[in-house]
């Protein structure tokens, strides 16, 4: 769903998360690029920084909820008028 958007992200092996690298617009400023996300779609994702140095430049999405709720997310998402590229 994700490269959908036009957002390139590792498909991770086998995880119930997924790292994206924030988008080139945003210059690797994970903490803006989260919090621009959750004022635009109500969809809170987590700061990589959050995690440490090696997380910075990107977030990431927990994927505990059901098949309805992360189409819900896409939605939201792809109504956002954000460049995932």
């Amino acid at each position: 769903g994700l490269a959908g958007l036009g957002w390139t992200v590792p498909v991770p092996p086998a995880t119930m998360y997924v790292w994206a690298p924030i988008p080139a617009g945003w210059n690797g400023d994970d903490l803006a690029f989260v919090r621009e996300v959750f004022d635009r779609t109500a969809v809170l994702l987590s700061p990589g920084s959050a995690f440490g140095r090696h997380g910075a430049g990107w977030c990431r999405f927990s994927l505990v909820a059901d098949d309805a709720g992360l189409d819900e997310v896409l939605q939201r998402l792809a109504a956002s008028g954000l460049d995932w590229t």
